[in-house]
């Protein structure tokens, strides 16, 4: 299955397994009208939908990431609109009531699929204001302003895959912990989860190092330590801030071996910060958080903070990502939170048991992932490192 994933957000084609969750939100009254259509009277109704409109037209189902919810539907709409001079797409959408306000959508459509393992990512700007003319009284009095949405290509470049096979004795043999169930789950929490989050914290510094305008003042050679830590962290904040021209929405990713510094540092502060904070940080709520005045730190293994990886392939070694050669420790990372947008347009584990496996008497399983991160331009300037020395 097509998995596109933002940081709130995945989407994914409809299925009429969709029915229930659809109908729940396009059932309220304040929900279809704004779109042209009638709130959803049954479950039936929301199923036709479903098999007659968004299948035939791609639109794809937005999932919230939190919890898997349901919440709405995007799609480019079969027409096209002249009225800005130029033929331009249209973008229908749907969302649930208690969702609206919170930016979902214009995160939801960011990112397209063209075909491949190559995807497209918008980037919108806007002219700024200008001078009103109170004593044109034709229309003219707003200078007209102008709105740019560029498409850019990009290609993922992480398409990873493992097999794992176990006989049919391997259940009864081990007490029943070698079973598929118990496989899935600790390849799911254990391996997948580090090589994702390394090879992520890797490509955001990657970016912001090979960012020529900013790179000099954005990546800090230093070695946290108790007299240091806050004042490192706290100053390459307020310049990312600067550079970026956004005051808000920051997370800051720390290696957990320099909690003790921050902890030793903690009294006798001016600045104000706390530990073991639940943040709910794009709709993801994360346990023990520090708060460096009103920036979350999340404390990151430093196995998955490094300058440099090696993406093993699997063949003559264990797979997943290891520190490069001449490997740096990144200390931090700092980035705006809608910075980063993390792409994962295949996610698929199959399970063939011993009836349907035709290669050994057994259990396969197989699991594919297509994935990977990128960064408009124009937000490198939100990214910062501490990189050790």
């Amino acid at each position: 299955m097509q998995l596109l994933e933002t940081d709130r957000l995945l989407l994914r084609p409809f299925t009429l397994d969709d029915a229930e969750g659809l109908y729940a939100y396009a059932s309220h009254p304040e929900v279809g009208p704004p779109a042209g259509w009638r709130p959803h009277r049954s479950v039936e109704e929301s199923r036709q939908v479903i098999e007659n409109i968004f299948v035939p037209s791609d639109a794809l189902a937005v999932l919230r990431k939190s919890d898997g919810r349901l919440i709405g539907s995007a799609g480019f709409v079969d027409r096209h609109r002249t009225e800005l001079g130029t033929p331009s797409e249209e973008i229908g959408y749907s969302l649930a009531r208690d969702c609206w306000g919170q930016g979902l959508i214009p995160e939801a459509v960011k990112v397209r699929f063209t075909g491949g393992r190559d995807i497209e990512i918008s980037t919108l700007s806007t002219t700024g204001l200008g001078n009103y003319d109170a004593g044109k009284a034709d229309g003219s009095a707003y200078p007209q302003g102008t709105v740019t949405n560029s498409w850019k290509s990009y290609t993922l470049s992480m398409d990873r895959g493992v097999k794992f096979s176990l006989d049919r004795t391997d259940p009864n043999d081990t007490g029943f912990l070698v079973t598929a169930e118990n496989v899935i789950r600790e390849f799911a929490r254990n391996a997948l989860v580090k090589e994702q989050d390394t090879y992520r914290i890797h490509r955001l510094y990657e970016l912001a190092n090979g960012d020529a305008a900013h790179n000099t003042t954005h990546i800090v050679s230093a070695a946290l330590t108790k007299t240091n830590a806050i004042a490192t962290v706290s100053g390459l904040l307020q310049t990312v801030r600067d550079d970026a021209e956004e005051m808000d929405g920051y997370v800051a990713l720390i290696s957990h071996k320099h909690k003790t510094a921050f902890l030793e540092a903690a009294n006798g502060t001016y600045h104000d910060i706390s530990f073991g904070n639940a943040v709910s940080i794009n709709g993801v709520t994360y346990e023990n958080v520090m708060m460096l005045d009103d920036l979350p730190c999340v404390f990151v293994p430093q196995s998955r903070m490094k300058t440099v990886i090696t993406v093993q392939s699997g063949d003559s070694d264990q797979g997943g990502i290891v520190a490069g050669e001449n490997a740096k420790d990144i200390a931090c990372l700092i980035t705006h939170c809608e910075t980063p947008l993390a792409v994962s347009k295949l996610d698929a584990i199959k399970q063939f048991g011993p009836q349907e496996n035709q290669l050994f008497d057994g259990t396969s399983i197989q699991a594919r992932y297509l994935y990977d991160l990128f960064v408009p331009g124009k937000r490198l300037a939100s990214i910062g490192a501490v990189v050790a020395p």
